[in-house]
């Protein structure tokens, strides 16, 4: 998938969940020469964004709940 066009649909996704400094850097790699690996992995990721469970979905798992992202933001550590 080499056609920005078709990955538009996915930057959007992003968006939702990546912070503005990593989508600028993600697009800097697009314009590279490794630029496919940056597409395919937008691709991977905006994916696995759309399949991760819902917020409450895995509510009472404990352990067994799936962690998909995990963020760092003020000393403080979350997984979703």
């Amino acid at each position: 998938m080499s056609n920005i066009k078709a990955i538009l649909p996915h930057i959007k996704t992003l968006h939702k969940f990546v912070a503005p400094a990593q989508i600028s850097a993600l697009g800097d790699g697009c314009r590279g020469e490794e630029k496919e690996f940056f597409f395919e992995k937008i691709e991977e990721l905006s994916n696995t964004f759309n399949t991760m469970h819902k917020t409450y979905e895995q509510d009472g798992k404990g352990d067994e709940a799936i962690v998909h992202l995990h963020y760092f933001r003020g000393g403080a550590d979350w997984f979703i």
